[in-house]
């Protein structure tokens, strides 16, 4: 206990570990850095809209706000709006079936690597 792994330990664990994940750190570190901004944008939101009643007109500001940008194609607009409707469902208690119905049918609207990637992302978040 209190002990480093010794190097062949290390090695070890690295090497059990899909090729994949051996390479994409950066993109982890990257994906839970937007989480962490749009969980805290998101329960900012929600403490506010609470404060004023109004929870449900926050969730139509989040479907309007993806739909918005989904007519616009702006990919960096796109990314920001499914992580806040994904943050939205992950800290609501009751799921709203129109920001999930959104959240899955998005990428098919703007639907490009980019557009895939974001959403693929999210989902996992989600899950």
């Amino acid at each position: 206990i209190g002990q480093p792994a010794s190097p062949f330990t290390q090695a070890t664990q690295l090497t059990e570990r899909p090729t994949c994940v051996k390479k994409d750190y950066s993109n982890f570190m990257a994906s839970l850095n937007l989480r962490n901004r749009y969980a805290g944008e998101v329960a900012g939101m929600i403490h506010f809209s609470e404060s004023l009643g109004n929870v449900s007109d926050l969730n139509k500001l989040m479907v309007k706000q993806l739909d918005g940008v989904l007519e616009s194609g702006q990919p960096e607009a796109y990314t920001q709006a499914m992580f806040k409707l994904t943050a939205l469902l992950i800290s609501c208690k009751d799921c709203d079936p129109q920001l999930l119905h959104h959240l899955c049918w998005a990428p098919l609207r703007m639907f490009s690597e980019h557009g895939v990637e974001t959403a693929i992302a999210c989902w996992e978040w989600l899950l």
